[in-house]
């Protein structure tokens, strides 16, 4: 799924029509935002590519209208809906764990989205039927129209519904001109509250994109309202001009698709601006915790800070990348534990320190600052690679974490004594010697072995399939590498401990004592 999202969005552009096309497809700019959000929570899209997917989605539900208008086709999503469902269960039942099965529970579950949002619109179908409109007096009587349409929106968690109802209302001269206009803007920006419910308690890129989804909205909106005391003169030439008779419903659907493409011709110059906003705001913990605290290009300039705020930044990594490994083995750790962004986040901090190394003025650098900072880049290294055995280490599947021989075959318990390992071997402990962790580390090794044979006798013997035994002998495989480097990078902050310890009780010079 991330191939095939990574090259319908790898441009603006192509994110934009992906946006347009499933829109205008499914009619309900509401199912696209759920499932586009559901996606960059997910981590399948990064920020920059889910904000064009949406914008593209303003402009395919002004398409309704035009539907409405031109053809007069009222969709139904259950069309769509229950043979997504029927057929997605159909291949997932009785295909176990395989590909098949897993692809028949996604087209079941946006099955699902779509007969939810039908039923949506259904129950509020009759509402707008009795809507009493406002009069479109002044400006304070455009603003109420503006609500209402925000409202009958929220309500029907349709702006494709509520345009249709709107423009069977325009046909039938309950509203003028200028009015329905003010309605179209008004549900415009009532579809955003589809987007604001979904990132509730999402991740912090979801919530972004339901910000960035919500500014463009209002940004298309306000521009809308500028532009409303021109509306029948623009309106009137443009359909001329296309050939059509000015008639009401047809300028309505005009006014909508234009003022969301210009729109999108306003926000392309200073998206990356928005964007860079946005990743500065819903910031998680994890977030900040993963930014370079002790690096800047100052301590850069001079050698020997330099690699000292290197060295601090480098046990920092190490902290977080322990801490990391040991999250994931931990049974209290719920299975749909978001790991991999926490993965993004390391991988970002990794990036930066290596930045700063690049940056860093050896030209000038003494003997001894030399030789630490081969000694921190060591480190470094070995904290790298633990951070590259996460995915391997995560690699099983929850289901089979609660096969019943992984209990008895000691699999749980070596990885929740790895946990524990992770956490004593963290650089910001110290507690405990070199040589009893490494006896620690020894006698782990050894449970290790014991495992392996079981699990290899398991599969030999047919108890586990080969597929299930060879995922728990590569899974472990790494997380016993990642222990060994984590007591690697242990061993080498020994000796700089030691020295600091020295240093802080050897007697001052005598000059100094005097």
């Amino acid at each position: 799924m991330r191939r095939i999202l990574e090259q319908a969005v790898r441009t603006r552009l192509r994110a934009l029509l992906s946006g347009f096309v499933l829109t205008a497809a499914v009619q309900s700019s509401a199912a696209v935002t759920v499932v586009a959000i559901g996606f960059v929570s997910a981590g399948l899209l990064s920020l920059g590519q889910i904000v064009w997917v949406l914008f593209g989605a303003n402009v395919g539900t002004t398409m309704t209208g035009w539907l409405v208008v031109l053809i007069g086709l009222d969709f139904k999503f259950e069309w769509l809906a229950l043979p997504l469902i029927g057929a997605g269960m159909l291949m997932h039942l009785g295909n176990g764990e395989s590909r098949r099965a897993h692809i028949g529970l996604a087209l079941a579950g946006f099955g699902v989205l779509f007969l939810g949002i039908e039923m949506l619109r259904s129950a509020f179908g009759a509402l707008p039927a009795q809507w009493v409109f406002p009069a479109a007096d002044g400006p304070m009587g455009l603003v109420l129209l503006v609500l209402v349409g925000v409202v009958l929106t929220v309500l029907m968690q349709s702006s494709s519904a509520a345009t249709a109802v709107l423009l069977t209302a325009v046909q039938g001269g309950v509203l003028g001109l200028e009015a329905a206009a003010a309605v179209v803007i008004g549900a415009n920006v009532g579809t955003t509250a589809t987007a604001v419910l979904a990132a509730i308690d999402a991740t912090a890129d979801a919530r972004r994109a339901a910000a960035a989804h919500v500014c463009f909205n209002v940004f298309a909106a306000i521009v809308a309202l500028f532009a409303l005391p021109w509306l029948p003169q623009w309106a009137d030439a443009l359909a001329k001009g296309l050939g059509y008779l000015p008639e009401p419903p047809l300028l309505i659907a005009l006014f909508h698709t234009a003022f969301n493409l210009v729109g999108v011709v306003l926000m392309w110059p200073v998206a990356g601006r928005l964007i860079r906003w946005l990743e500065r705001r819903f910031r998680t913990r994890a977030e900040d915790e993963a930014r370079p605290r002790f690096l800047d290009a100052a301590s850069g300039g001079v050698p020997e800070v330099g690699v000292e705020a290197l060295s601090r930044e480098a046990a920092r990594f190490g902290q977080l990348v322990t801490g990391a490994a040991a999250d994931q083995l931990d049974a209290a750790a719920p299975p749909d534990a978001p790991w991999q962004a926490r993965l993004r986040l390391l991988s970002g901090l990794d990036a930066a320190i290596d930045a700063y190394v690049v940056q860093l003025n050896r030209g000038s650098m003494s003997a001894d600052a030399a030789t630490r900072l081969a000694a921190v880049l060591r480190q470094m290294a070995y904290f790298s690679e633990i951070k590259e055995m996460l995915p391997r280490i995560a690699a099983i599947p929850h289901h089979m974490q609660l096969h019943p021989l992984v209990e008895r075959l000691g699999v749980r318990r070596l990885r929740q004594d790895a946990a524990g390992l992770f956490r004593q071997l963290d650089p910001g402990q110290v507690a405990g010697s070199l040589d009893d962790l490494a006896a620690t580390v020894a006698r782990w090794d050894r449970e290790y072995r014991t495992v392996k044979a079981a699990l290899i006798e398991a599969g030999a013997l047919g108890t586990l399939t080969p597929s299930e035994m060879e995922a728990f002998v590569r899974s472990n495989s790494a997380l016993r590498r990642a222990v060994q480097q984590a007591l690697k990078a242990r061993a080498m902050l020994a000796p700089a401990r030691q020295a600091d310890a020295d240093a802080a009780v050897a007697p001052p010079p005598a000059g100094e004592r005097a």
